[in-house]
């Protein structure tokens, strides 16, 4: 098995488990998401057909044929533009378009099944001869392409409806790459028409192509995308509930004599409380020692001393506190119940995965996915 089976092979059962994740997974209930799952299954489908193809499968086990007989490859620029007029909300998302797709689908299918000799093999007819069969294949690879730079032309006419320059990004790359992989596809079988040359060589750099495409949906698509889009919608939510956060903090010129009661009610561990629970100064993921001292206007060491003193415990786990409280409040509240753990954790300023469940579970005993079945 060469390097590129193996590539393939783990992309078509990544591109496979992913879908069934968009399709299943409480966090990606929605239309344009079950479009996408669609197109990434088309696309695992149309690799699979190709990686059997490529170790001899068909013609080992005659009846796998029927895999290559029913190639789906075209309907992944289809699902594509599903995908992105229900993403982007575009009032083409209330024409049928999936009618459409479906009838040129099994006209497609047909012109293969009549290609391919199957109703003689079965005994349904006589042979086809050579000749139409060739013209049969002709009309099929028109088709395909007329599909193909259809909804590629529409999505990417559908793309420039997003109101997200985010979302725009990401939809843009994602057409860029479909355009990349399909338009070399079919310039490379048009050119076969004309040019003798080793078609199999171009052929499997495109799917490597494609492979590589379900690895980019899987981690900027559903993980990157979706996680930044989480962390807008929850914002929003906060945003509309509560007062804005900490937008306008005042640097206080830095005290020449400290205050020396390390206690609650030193003015400075006011301030700092004040900070936290009106401000919310801990969404800030790069909030450190440094950066908070020099808002209060007095050291770092003294900063570390205070919380120390009065908290029993370190500046970073006293932030971290104040962030595990704000996620607990949003997994308490229903409204929240669609969103990511870790969007929560972000949008609560935490900077990473690790830490955030590190210091839920520390806080909490517990992990924030056990907390929030909790609380249901």
């Amino acid at each position: 098995m060469d390097f590129v089976t193996i590539v393939l092979s783990i992309a078509i059962f990544q591109g496979i488990l992913l879908g069934f994740v968009l399709l299943k997974s409480p966090f990606f209930k929605n239309k344009a998401t079950k479009y996408l799952a669609f197109a990434i299954f088309s696309l695992s489908y149309s690799l699979l057909n190709y990686t059997l193809d490529g170790i001899s499968t068909y013609q080992i086990f005659k009846i796998s044929y029927v895999i290559d007989l029913l190639d789906i490859s075209f309907l992944f620029p289809c699902f594509l533009l599903l995908y992105v007029i229900t993403q982007v909300h575009h009032p083409w998302q209330r024409l049928n378009f999936i009618i459409w797709i479906l009838f040129f689908y099994l006209l497609s299918l047909s012109i293969s099944i009549l290609s391919s000799n199957l109703p003689f093999k079965l005994g349904f007819c006589c042979r086809i001869p050579s000749s139409i069969i060739d013209f049969l294949e002709v009309v099929n690879f028109f088709i395909s392409v007329s599909i193909i730079i259809g909804t590629i032309t529409f999505t990417k006419i559908a793309i420039r409806f997003s109101k997200s320059l985010q979302e725009k990004k990401w939809l843009v790359c994602l057409w860029a790459l479909t355009l990349t992989i399909f338009g070399s596809w079919i310039m490379a079988v048009f050119l076969g028409f004309f040019i003798d040359y080793e078609l199999e060589v171009i052929i499997k750099i495109i799917v490597t192509i494609a492979a590589m495409l379900i690895y980019w949906i899987c981690y900027f698509g559903v993980y990157k995308f979706n996680l930044s889009k989480n962390q807008k919608e929850i914002a929003a939510l906060i945003e509309r509930e509560t007062n804005p956060i900490g937008k306008n903090i005042i640097k206080e010129p830095i005290a020449n004599k400290p205050i020396d009661n390390f206690n609650k009610d030193n003015v400075y561990y006011k301030k700092l409380e004040r900070l936290c629970i009106d401000e919310k100064i801990y969404k800030n993921r790069t909030l450190d020692r440094n950066k908070m001292a020099e808002i209060l206007g007095i050291s770092p060491s003294y900063v570390s001393q205070l919380v120390n003193t009065v908290t029993g415990d370190n500046f970073s786990n006293y932030i971290n506190g104040h962030r595990v409280e704000a996620v607990k409040k949003l997994l308490q509240d229903s409204k929240f119940d669609q969103y990511r753990l870790l969007s929560i954790g972000i949008e609560c300023g935490f900077s990473s995965k690790t830490t955030f469940y590190n210091a839920f579970k520390k806080k909490c005993k517990m992990t924030p996915n056990a907390y929030r079945n909790k609380c249901k």
